[in-house]
């Protein structure tokens, strides 16, 4: 479960606990997820790139798009059927490794919903990330955060504190999170909330962007190879992002 995904699970939850999340949504139509990272990758002589940007990162779609798709994933409910990806490299650095710093990924679904990910590695005032979730009776958007809530107005206008800067500041508390739930699992006290399938499906998902990106056409997913039996800590298991209801629509997809 990626970092951003706990995020919004986060606000999510507070909005179930006012009654409001289950109800406001309903049938998703289409939901927007932008996520623009800070600070600029760089390459400094006699120093290591950014591993983000690294031979070994897997690129953006495998380092950075995994992650909104997985979001996406369990916002949705459903596997897309369809792919189609633009994307370009303003940063020489980047372009050397055969990779790119800006995207733009649309996905279709069979109930006819449609997310739209954009992804930038090139942010100059901050950690931006944002979601937005349309769907028959309403919308939910996740805004950026701050480290305060304070704003200044006057004459002039309003200003108020810079966003997070970078992810150890924004995904704080999930990163605490994530830790305690690691603490309880390897302790017997709680059941993993990711099963292997729920990583395989979002990076299934990365490659076909990936493809549609080099190829410039959009790409059709099948998930016939992962129709295999769940491991046994697999089995019975089911994630907050509804991994059971996912390999339902897995079998679905895959008779379609």
């Amino acid at each position: 479960m990626s970092i951003q995904t706990r995020d919004f699970k986060m606000i999510a939850k507070k909005f179930k606990f006012c009654s409001c999340f289950s109800g406001c949504v309903v049938a998703v139509k289409y939901l927007s997820s932008g996520a623009k990272d800070c600070p600029i990758p760089k390459s400094v002589p006699g120093e290591l790139m950014c591993c983000a940007v690294s031979p070994s990162s897997g690129g953006i779609f495998h380092d950075c798009a995994v992650h909104d798709i997985d979001e996406c994933l369990w916002i949705m409910k459903e596997l897309p059927t369809q792919v189609h990806t633009m994307a370009h490299c303003f940063t020489p650095t980047i372009a050397e490794l055969d990779d790119v710093d800006t995207v733009s990924i649309t996905m279709k679904f069979s109930s006819g919903a449609i997310a739209s990910l954009d992804l930038s590695r090139l942010s100059t005032y901050g950690y931006d990330q944002r979601t937005e979730v349309y769907g028959s009776k309403g919308m939910l958007m996740n805004h950026n955060t701050s480290p305060t809530g304070l704003r200044h107005s006057n004459s002039n206008g309003e200003t108020a504190q810079p966003m997070y800067y970078s992810f150890p500041q924004r995904y704080a508390a999930s990163y605490r999170g994530e830790l305690v739930h690691f603490l309880n699992l390897i302790q017997g006290l709680e059941e993993p909330r990711i099963v292997k399938k729920d990583t395989l499906l979002s990076s299934h998902i990365a490659e076909a962007c990936e493809e549609s990106h080099r190829t410039g056409q959009a790409v059709s997913l099948s998930y016939d190879h992962l129709m295999t039996s769940p491991s046994a800590h697999e089995k019975g298991a089911v994630t907050e992002a509804g991994s059971v209801a996912m390999e339902q629509d897995t079998k679905a997809a895959a008779t379609a």
